[in-house]
Order: structure tokens, then sequence, then C-alpha cells
């Protein structure tokens, strides 16, 4: 017996401490009986004391107390009133009342289950009665309750011997007729009957009132005959079967539903329907052949587990009983919901060590733990998919529902995990940047000393609390003395429902001096994602307080709140220059990283490569520099707002995909849910929300100009028709915008121009395919810009075109490159040729103006009717696609030579 193993310490962590107590406690008695059988009862004290660990004596002492007088079995006794505490005897009986027997689950197993449950639920004499119930009630085969149900004063032993005996033949039977035990899951079809009364229909089978409009077949062709008005299942015709069918596409295609079998044998009936169907519907690799649900082995603890690979669920299940007993277990939120909408709360959330025994690669997965009864071992999508259990060809899905907002399915929460665990600190604390920041005043403008403003009493204790976070993280200090300078508090109410303590800046910023840094725009950076296929956006967490004011311009900042006066030690939201001094500092802490935009406090970070692989290498590897750098610059980022690799990601009011720019859904849904307007603010309010979306939306002007004629000074408001119409048409349009092409300067650039009697329009293309769009550009004319005549407006453009610094050369080319209207041309030509003498011979473009022929002329390219333009009458629009890159490249090198 000198080999014997003594039993590891006690874990007091364990998930389940009462199985985990109860597991040392035999392992203990074990080994004192089989190792140390003539030990001392002090002897004996002294090796439980040493065995059980540190945790446990500690135990130990705060149960025994002052006891002088300390036995083996007196210490077991005290832990096991402190493991097991006093159990809710109804809980206990409704676990005991719930358990059924699972399909397939052997009967002994069962009763084993339902005897432990019994044993806490103290029904006294009732026990074995209720545990013969519970296998008639419970039983999962049909045939076993009738059979039961059948016998006379039935015992608990004479259910047992039943059961066993049909268990048994059960088994038999299927080694005769060489079937297998399968687990079937069942989906049951509830047959819905009509709550009507009536007669069978002899058009669709079914029963309904005798109206036609009650018939679901009227109106609907047969799919036997191809005639109206009758299903096929009513059809009279003989079949009608296609000589060029061929037979492989036609396919048998089963449907289940679980029925009582008076014979005891059948639980199941199959019902063979046959359906033309096409190949891609033909799931079956051959006869006989059934596609089983996929599961993997996974090795927890040195033992083999079975996971279903489950592509629909979201997170991991396991059950209790098959976790370590020393597994730690944390609080979980989370409450799972069902395929059946069905509803459980899990017992907690744990992180297993798992090892696959395909490649002996270890993980640590996250599981949401269950109770005992739950026997589903599930690996949700993005488990198996990290992984690497299944793949998802995400350029073979096209999501509906683009509002990357809500949930998306494309993020990597394991590497999001991963980050978080790894770059901890970058998310968590208030940043802070290198060196301070002087505010620079205006000594001739007079300070302004406000008092403060009345806050609700329910706002009294979360702006106390606020303040008192903002001073112990050093953001704010209070302020005692007398200071020049003392602004107003402004609180506004975060979503958590905290309030966000902002100051009103309007006096001071009449006194601050900007340093007027240039803000990038969207526009800025879009040339350069144009080959990016994967998108991370982040987010500066508090950015503003990243900027440390100095000693002198916190006094500036100092504000007046119920519970006294405190200045800004950090850069506070709200004074002009905060924007323009965070936007350069952020973009110097981040100089020279590849792949990485700054855009205010909104960071955008890059993958590109000609394939997808390719790009997320590249992305994962500027997303490290980044995270490295904000480490190494105190730069903190709110994990809340990660938006972490992305195939489109919402950025600066706009959607950054791989194939283009698009508009953010939410500001479309947001044009598309606005009522109409009601006063002239409305309208306004309306076209300043559409001229957002101006570079998305051709012929904007004209479509705006009903809506804009009621923002015109001296206008009467009247809500008409044409407005009504005008307002829907844009509604529609809007959701109808394309996806605009990223700019490339290494490609060839088109303008394609565009002028009407209410504005200008113009759009690039690259390419040379027009629905590939750079960018779109839609103008009103101004006011006083209405008063002048096309012909004039046309004149201004050509005189902007002539003063272009091109040489006569480079000026021809653009001449060469240009294009017209297409009609425009055959009416020209036509017009210089002459017109045909038949009428049939006339371009069928220009057969409208054949009655006019007689005074239509051509002068520069221009129609004129008499001595009149007739360009404006005719309503054809000018379209000049003029080819731009030899005026850039020659426009480029003038300034060059007049620079040197």
């Amino acid at each position: 017996m000198d080999g014997l193993k003594p039993p590891a310490q006690w874990s007091m962590d364990a998930a389940n401490l009462p199985k985990a107590w109860k597991t040392w406690k035999e392992e203990f008695t074990l080994y004192t009986e089989l190792a140390l059988p003539d030990t001392e009862e002090k002897a004996g004290v002294k090796l439980f004391y040493y065995l059980i660990g540190e945790r446990g004596r500690e135990l130990c002492g705060t149960l025994i107390g002052a006891e002088s007088r300390v036995t083996v079995s007196g210490l077991m006794a005290k832990i096991d009133e402190h493991c097991n505490p006093k159990v809710n005897e109804t809980v206990e009986r409704y676990r005991f009342f719930a358990r059924n027997q699972a399909l397939g689950e052997n009967i002994d197993k069962y009763v084993t289950d339902l005897r432990m449950l019994a044993s806490t639920c103290n029904f006294g004499q009732l026990r074995d009665s209720l545990i013969r119930d519970r296998i008639v009630c419970g039983t999962s085969s049909s045939s076993w309750r009738e059979r039961l149900l059948r016998e006379e004063n039935l015992t608990l032993d004479k259910c047992l011997d039943i059961c066993r005996a049909m268990e048994i033949s059960r088994e038999y039977n299927k080694t005769i007729t060489g079937q297998t035990l399968e687990e079937l899951h069942v989906v049951r079809q509830k047959e819905r009957k009509s709550q009507e009364k009536g007669i069978s229909c002899r058009y669709c089978g079914r029963t309904h009132e005798r109206i036609k409009s009650k018939c679901p077949a009227y109106g609907k062709n047969c799919k036997k005959c191809g005639r109206e008005n009758h299903f096929a299942i009513t059809c009279r015709s003989k079949t009608v079967r296609k000589e060029n069918t061929p037979r492989e596409k036609r396919k048998t295609v089963h449907t289940v539903t679980e029925q009582d079998s008076d014979s005891g044998k059948d639980i199941l009936t199959v019902t063979a329907i046959t359906q033309t169907a096409e190949e891609v519907n033909q799931f079956d690799e051959g006869v006989g052949k059934k596609k089983e649900q996929l599961f993997a082995g996974m090795m927890i603890d040195n033992s083999l587990v079975q996971f279903q690979i489950d592509c629909g669920a979201t997170c991991n299940v396991i059950p209790i009983n098959l976790l370590n007993p020393n597994v730690k277990m944390e609080h979980t939120d989370k409450v799972l919901v069902m395929y059946n909408k069905s509803k459980l709360c899990p017992l907690g959330k744990c992180k297993v060590k798992m090892v696959n025994p395909k490649n002996n690669k270890k993980y640590k997965v996250e599981f949401q733990v269950v109770g005992e009864d739950c026997k589903t071992l599930l690996l949700g999508r993005s488990a198996s998919e990290a992984m690497k259990l299944i793949q998802v060809k995400y350029d073979n899905i096209y999501a509906l529902d683009r509002s990357v907002t809500k949930a998306p399915a494309e993020e990597n929460t394991w590497l999001l995990e991963a980050i978080k665990t790894e770059f901890q600190d970058v998310f968590t604390g208030d940043g802070c940047l290198k060196g301070e920041y002087e505010l620079e005043i205006d000594p001739t403008v007079q300070p302004v000393k406000l008092p403060k403003r009345r806050v609700p009493v329910s706002m009294m204790k979360p702006l106390k609390e606020e303040l008192k976070s903002l001073e112990d993280r050093r953001i704010i200090t209070p302020v005692e003395h007398s200071t020049e300078w003392i602004s107003g508090m402004v609180t506004v109410q975060k979503p958590n429902g905290r309030p966000r303590i902002c100051i009103d800046p309007r006096p001071l910023n009449k006194a601050l001096k900007r340093s007027h840094f240039p803000l990038p725009t969207i526009d800025d950076i879009l040339p350069d994602v144009s080959k990016a296929k994967v998108f991370t956006v982040c987010d500066v967490k508090h950015g503003f307080w990243h900027v440390k004011l100095t000693e002198e311009s916190s006094q500036l900042t100092t504000f007046a709140t119920p519970f006294g006066r405190f200045r800004w030690l950090r850069m506070p939201i709200g004074i002009s220059p905060a924007p323009e001094v965070f936007q350069r500092r952020l973009m110097q802490a981040l100089e020279n990283l590849p792949g990485t935009y700054v855009i205010a406090d909104d960071i955008l970070i890059t993958g590109k490569g000609d394939t997808t692989e390719e790009a997320e290498k590249d992305h994962d590897r500027n997303l490290r520099l980044f995270l490295e750098r904000c480490r190494e610059k105190n730069i903190k980022l709110n994990a809340e707002k990660l938006k972490l690799r992305r195939r489109e990601v919402p950025y600066i009011g706009h959607l950054l995909t791989a194939d283009g720019l698009r508009a953010d859904p939410e500001k479309v849904r947001a044009i598309t849910e606005m009522p109409a307007p009601t006063d002239i603010k409305g309208v306004q309010r309306l076209v300043g929300m559409i001229n957002y979306l101006a570079k998305f939306y051709k012929h904007l002007s004209d479509d705006c100009e009903p809506l804009r004629q009621l923002t015109h000074k001296d206008s009467l408001w009247e809500w008409s028709d044409v407005q009504e119409d005008a307002f829907k048409r844009l509604k529609e349009k809007i959701t109808q915008v394309p996806v605009l092409k990223y700019y490339s300067p290494e490609e060839e650039l088109t303008l394609q121009c565009d002028a009407s009697e209410t504005g200008l329009g113009a759009a690039l293309t690259q390419k040379g395919r027009d629905m590939l769009l750079a960018d779109t550009l839609s103008r009103a004319y101004l006011q006083e810009s209405n008063n002048k005549s096309q012909t004039e407006l046309e004149t201004e453009c050509v005189n902007m075109v002539e003063y272009v610094p091109v040489s006569t050369e480079s000026m021809e080319k653009i001449r060469t490159g240009t294009k017209t209207d297409h009609k425009l041309q055959i009416l020209i030509e036509t017009i210089q040729k002459g017109w045909p003498a038949c009428k049939k011979e006339v371009p069928t473009e220009i057969t409208q103006f054949q009655s006019m022929q007689d005074e239509l002329s051509t002068q520069d390219g221009l129609v004129f009717k008499g001595e009149r333009d007739f360009n404006g009458t005719l309503n054809i629009r000018h379209h000049h696609l003029v080819t731009l890159r030899a005026m850039e490249r020659q426009s480029l090198q003038s300034k060059q030579q007049k620079d040197s």
C-alpha cells in the first residue's frame, strides 16, 4: 500500500461545491483506511489538516472555533453542514416531476436519476409509488405507457420488470431486422382543424365556406395540368410528364410526423411526396443516405466529449455534470432562447480547456453552464469558425439588413476577446497625451462670470456622483479662490442614465484664439481606401480629455455648479480650439502608421490585398501596430464602440465597403421616416438632410426645386400637390442611391456635366462606366442667377473653361475627347446634311422635330429656331464628357514651371 497516492487538495472554488466535497471526503476515507489503517485519532486530524489545504484549514478554524477536542468525524460533519445548506423541498420536487426519459435513454439510468432526485424530496412512504408514476408519465415510448396503464396493481418492481423486458425485446428485434438505434429529433407538426363547419371543397380539397373568395385555390394554377382555380391534389386530369425532364431532377421529400401506434412498434410515420426540384435542391448523395448532424469530438480532462456543431447558436453550452469540480464558474446575466422560443437561465459561465484530437490544438472556450437535465452539448458558430471546424464564405453571402450597428454577423468575437485581454490597458482608464496646452486669449475681451444654473432635483444625486468621479480621476478639481472667468454648466443625460458634464462656452469662445489646424474630411481619405477589403473603426475614449491644460489655462475653464466651482484639468468639450488641438495632437501621435486614418475621435484601420485572406493579414498587422502605438502614447479606446474586422463599417456618416462608398442606412432611414414638413423650418431641415446625400443623388437640384421655392424670401407657405409629389419622389429615390466607386488617381477620369433651367449637375466616372460613379454634383442656381438666361450661364461656363491654365495642344485633346448628347448630335447632323424626303427614313430620336424642319438651323454646335436659341425650349440637355487627365497633368506642369 506504499504506492497509494494521497488525494489532492480540496478546491473550494468548484462550481458544484457539495459534489467536490463529497468526492474529496470519499478519497480521504479510502486513503486513510488503505494506507494508514492504524492511525491514531490525533495523527488522523493532523493528516486531515495537511491534505485539505490552506483554505480548507481556514474554513475548519471558523467552523470548529475554540473546541478542545477535535476528531476527523467531527470535522467532516461540520463541513457537511457547511457544504449542504437547507434543501428547498418545492424546488427539489419540481426537478423530480420535470425529469422525463430522454429518447434512447436506458430505463435503469432513468430510474437511478429519479431515485437520486427523490432522495431530497421528502416523499416518505410515497417514494416508490411516485417514482412509478414518474416512469409511466415520463417515458419516451407511448407503447410502453399503454402497456403499463393496462396493468392492474402496478408496483415499482413490476413496472421495472415490464420496462426492462420491453427494452430487451426491442433490442433483440433490431438485431434480427438489422436496424440500428439512432437518436431521432422529431419535428412535431400540429394538424390544424378548421374551426368552421363545411363541406370539403372539390377545388382545393379543404373545408371552408362555400364562397369563391374563401377558396385558397381560386386564381391559382394547378402544378399538374397548368389550368386555373384548383390544386394538384384535386386535379382530375391524367398525369402530364414532360419527356425532356431528366429523371435525376425528380427527388423524394420526406415529412416526419409523430403519431401513436396501436401495435407499439412504429413511432414515426414517413410519408413520401414526389416533387420536381432543381439540381441545387438535391441534398442526398444517394438513395437511402441520410444527412447526419455535424458533431466534433473534443478532449476535456483526458475524456473524449462529443459536441454538436450548431451554426445557428450564438453561444456554447455544456451541462454542469461534465465539468471538473475545480472549474471556477462566474455569474452570467444571459438568458438562453431555444429554437421553440422557450427560455432557459444558465447556472453561470466558465472557460474550459479543450484539445482537438484531430490536430492536437489547444483551445480555451467560454461556455454557458446548464443543469444536468440538459443533455445538449453545443459549439456555436463563433467558436466553430475560430477553431476552423467550419468555414463561412462571407463573399457569397448577401445581407438584407446592412445596418451594421445591430449585432454584426461578421465580427470575430474570438479576436475581440483576445485583443481586450492582450491590450487590456488600452481599453481601461483615462488617456493623456504628452505635453500641456496653453489656451490663447484676447486680452481686449471683457471676462464674464456667469451664475450657477438650476438643476432638477432628480439630477442632483447623479450630478454629485459624476463630479466626485471626475475629481477622483483628476479630470476636474475644486476651485476656492477668485477667478476672472466663470462659465455655466450644461448637463446632458447619457444613454446609461448618467449625466455628461459640459460648460457653456459661448462667452469664453469670444475671447479664445483658434489654432486653425485643417480638419480632415471623409473625401481626403477615400482615394487611399480604394483597395481596402477589411475595416476596423475605433473610438477614442473621452477624446478631448487626452489633452492636458496648463495651470493658467485651467483657470479659464472654471464653471459653477450647485456644489461649488470646479475647473477642468483636461480639455473640456465645447471650447472653440478643442477640435483642432485634439486633431493635431492625435494625428501627430499616430503618424506614419500604415492603413490608419484619423478624423476627429474616429480612427479607421484598413486591410488591403487582392484577396480577402491577404486583406485580413494586412489588416491584423496594421491593427497590432496601431494598438501598440496607443499603448506607447497612452491613448485609450472605447471597447463598446469597437467595430472589428468587418467587410463594411459606418464611418463619418458614410458606409465604407470593399465595393465602394454607400450612403449610411441610418441616414437614409431617417429621411424615409421623416413626416411631411409643416413650416419653412421643416423644409429647410429636410433639404439640409437630403443635401448630405448630394454626392449620391443625381438631379438633386431639379427634384428639390419645388421644396426650395417655399424657402425663398417673401414666398407664401403653401404645401400643394406639387410639393407632396416632390417629397414622395425624394423619399423614393433616396432609397435607390448608387454605390460610389472610390476615386483612384491611377485611372482615367471623366467629368459628365448637365445643365437645366433650375440648376447645374455633374458626375465623375472612371473606367468609362457611368454606373461606377466617383462623385456627383448637383447645385441649384443662386437667386440672383435665376434672372439670367441659359445662354448667358452657358457662356460663363465656356469662359471658365477657356481660362483653365492648359496649353492649346492640351485643350485640343480635351475637345477631341468631348462628347455631346446623342440625340442632339443626330439632330445637328440631320440639319446640316438635309432632312430625308421620306418620313420613314427620319431617325426615330428626332421625329418630333420634323414638322419644324424649315425653321431649324445650327451654328457653333447649337440649334436655333429662327433667330432664337432652341436648345432650352426643346429641353435637350448638353452632356459634356470631358477627359480631364491631360488637363490635370498639364496644369501641374504649368504650376511647377511658374514656381521655378
